[in-house]
């Protein structure tokens, strides 16, 4: 079952007249129920679930080959071993500091994001330099959570948590939308990978 359809309906009119300029509206997921029905609705999706990093990491490429997914803001931090804010394995991200954000680039747009938070978050997403929706949803525990849905594709996301620390773990991307500059991002990812894999040898 989904989410409870006033709380879904209230969500989707918020979002759309946010989205208004980009055409499109959002569809967003809470909890349990709702991560069953993304799961559903998404089919098929890749992750970042920030396990393997040392802890205090800045991660920027470590996702584009897998994800196709670029981290932008460059003050962020992989947290290792805290099961209180991260009880599905342990390990996720945090902004740089109260106020900070947590923002990525895709390679290719998509229609689909999900991610858990332990507290309060806020999504941005964009396509290219327009808006496509906000959502912000408050703080309610550990592993809650959050899934979006939009009828316009999306190419950036921004996650911050109104003026304190966002944080955020097992962030999933939704299927790419293959774009002419998608392959060559690719390539660069693959050789970036294999001087990584070999630097670690």
């Amino acid at each position: 079952m989904k989410t409870s359809r006033t709380m879904r309906a209230c969500a989707i009119v918020a979002c759309a007249a946010l989205a208004a300029n980009a055409g499109g509206a959002v569809e967003v997921y809470f909890g349990d129920d709702g991560r069953a029905a993304w799961e559903s609705d998404v089919g098929t999706w890749n992750e970042m679930d920030f396990t393997g990093f040392e802890p205090g990491l800045n991660p920027t490429f470590e996702y584009l080959e897998s994800v196709g997914a670029v981290f932008v803001d460059g003050f962020n931090q992989v947290w290792g071993e805290s099961f209180v804010l991260f009880p599905e394995d342990g390990w996720g991200l945090q902004s740089g500091g109260p106020g900070g954000v947590i923002e990525f680039e895709l390679i290719a747009p998509t229609r689909s994001l999900a991610m858990l938070y332990p507290g309060g978050i806020n999504v941005t997403l964009w396509s290219g330099d327009e808006m496509v929706s906000y959502t912000s949803v408050g703080s309610g525990g550990a592993g809650n959570f959050l899934g979006l849905l939009s009828t316009v594709p999306f190419d950036r996301v921004r996650l911050d948590s109104s003026g304190g620390i966002a944080y955020v773990d097992d962030i999933r991307v939704g299927v790419l939308i293959p774009g002419p500059g998608a392959a060559a991002m690719l390539a660069v990812a693959s050789v970036i990978g294999t001087g990584r894999r070999r630097a670690r040898r």
